[in-house]
């Protein structure tokens, strides 16, 4: 999960909250905290926080993002809607091994 207010890419940035599972691709490494910000702000991945998902990979890591606009949750009720229960269900499949 990220929340991100600002990018210096991307001038007009809607803050939002990011949320992602993927796919760690080389042995040994873990899971880097910028990961999300350099998938959806850094690469061609056309990253929109639409509440699509959005999937990128690089030598690293494979990762699916789906970004949500900040002002469209209200409470604690609307992130579980919103993006945990798909986290979840995302991440308990077999083709992931990463969180």
């Amino acid at each position: 999960m990220n929340i991100q207010l600002y990018h210096a890419n991307h001038e007009n940035l809607i803050p939002c909250l990011i949320g992602a599972t993927g796919r760690i691709l080389q042995k040994g490494l873990k899971p880097q905290s910028w990961w999300l910000k350099y998938f959806a702000y850094e690469t061609s991945m056309e990253f929109k926080p639409c509440g699509e998902w959005f999937s990128g990979q690089d030598e690293e890591a494979h990762v699916e993002l789906k970004g949500i606009e900040l002002s469209r949750l209200q409470d604690g009720n609307d992130l579980r809607k919103e993006l945990f229960a798909e986290l979840i269900a995302r991440a308990g499949s077999d083709t992931r091994n990463y969180a």
